[in-house]
């Protein structure tokens, strides 16, 4: 789905027939950046399948550090064989490197959160979007105070990523084990 399609269903649920009556003008980029900002927030909580990633990252000898992706979120093993800890943006090496190294990091990345296009589209807009849709609806009734509203559509935007999470589960089974 697009960022334009999810608007367009979220803009409905708050200002009903949009056709009839669109939303006022000053609401259409506080809408949209709510949005934006559920892009990233839906990402925080879990590790998807779509969020995996495996990169080769090169160290020179005499290096202390070696930068980890911008997109990195969290570690899920290394094929390092000198002593490191992942800190912060980096792997810290216990001592400068003796030797030119190269490894791979097999980690959890953030999908990054674009800037607003009708027409954008990624893993996130498509497996997570009702969570997008409900999460955008209850910020919007959170900053007009109608907290009964708010509530109703953050339990469903937290009931759309339990299902994406489930779906998660499934894909993360091998095919005939049983468990």
């Amino acid at each position: 789905m697009t960022l334009g399609g999810i608007y367009d269903i979220a803009a409905s649920l708050v200002y009903g027939d949009v056709a009839a009556s669109p939303p006022p003008v000053a609401e259409v980029p506080k809408l949209q950046a709510f949005i934006l900002e559920r892009h990233r927030n839906v990402q925080t909580g879990y590790n998807y399948w779509f969020s995996r990633r495996k990169v080769t990252l090169q160290a020179a000898e005499g290096d202390e550090t070696v930068a980890l992706p911008d997109d990195f979120k969290e570690l899920v093993s290394t094929n390092l064989k000198v002593p490191a800890y992942c800190g912060g943006a980096a792997f810290v090496f216990d001592k400068p490197l003796q030797e030119d190294t190269e490894f791979t990091a097999d980690y959890y990345s953030y999908i990054p959160t674009p800037e607003w296009d009708e027409t954008h589209a990624d893993v996130v807009t498509g497996v997570l979007n009702w969570a997008l849709i409900y999460g955008a609806v209850s910020d919007v009734f959170l900053s007009r105070s109608s907290t009964q509203e708010a509530n109703f559509y953050a339990a469903k935007s937290k009931e759309a990523e339990f299902k994406a999470e489930q779906e998660d589960y499934h894909r993360r089974q091998a095919p005939r084990e049983i468990l």
